[in-house]
């Protein structure tokens, strides 16, 4: 097959593309960052006077725009300007938000001026993107108690099984004409029983009780509250 004619294209003066033109690079403390200028600038206050051209911005050696201000919280910042998407600071193994972290970035919401980042923290919104659980269930059989319990204990991470339990001996009321449907309820007891307790003491008798409890708190993500499609913030 032959081969077509290559045509020369013509040298381009000036920056290679828009692309290249608007990429801006950071140095924030000790972490380098390459970005655009529409990133960076969409939302927050304090990039947009910093690119404003009324600032003389300090640069490294190498060319970079230097911040002095955190270099790895400020990762979650750019995450955030990139994608509008609200981060979760959340260990599904102990089931516990890093409220030190959120502190870290709530600050630098503050100074990189994005008050949409800022407000979502500060209202703790991120509590909403896990909801909680809780199923509680009784057992007075011990054989019930225990294959609930052995089942519970292959659960995902995503819960969390508390099981507790009583035994003993507990004094049972009888009613005086022997129905067992009113054992251990008095209230039960009809005038039939009544008058054929006048005179009577009340019976009890003794029997062994066991009482088991299982209480599961489930942790069930919610992604799209991080989306923050539902969030305003205030003006």
């Amino acid at each position: 097959m032959a081969e077509l004619p290559q045509q020369d294209i013509p040298a381009q003066d000036g920056p290679a593309s828009n692309l290249e033109a608007d990429l801006i690079r950071l140095q924030v403390g000790e972490c380098q960052f390459t970005t655009t200028l529409n990133t960076l600038t969409a939302e927050s206050t304090f990039f947009t006077s910093m690119f404003s051209g009324d600032w003389n911005n300090p640069k490294t050696a190498d060319g970079a725009v230097f911040i002095d201000s955190d270099g790895q919280t400020f990762r979650h910042i750019l995450t955030y300007l990139r994608s509008g998407r609200f981060p979760l600071f959340y260990d599904a193994s102990n089931h516990e938000f890093d409220f030190a972290q959120y502190q870290k970035l709530l600050g630098e919401a503050k100074f990189f001026g994005i008050p949409r980042l800022q407000q979502w923290i500060e209202q703790h919104r991120y509590r909403d993107a896990i909801e909680v659980q809780h199923n509680r269930q009784v057992f007075n059989s011990e054989y019930a108690f225990d294959s609930c319990s052995l089942s519970a204990s292959t659960r995902t991470a995503g819960s969390l099984t508390h099981h507790s339990y009583s035994r003993g001996m507990r004094k049972v009321y009888i009613c005086p004409r022997g129905i067992d449907c009113h054992r251990g309820r008095s209230d039960a007891c009809g005038h039939y029983c009544h008058a054929e307790q006048v005179g009577k003491p009340m019976v009890f008798e003794e029997e062994p009780y066991f009482k088991g409890v299982v209480v599961t708190t489930s942790y069930i993500l919610k992604p799209d509250v991080c989306l923050g499609e539902d969030f305003t913030p205030d003006h």
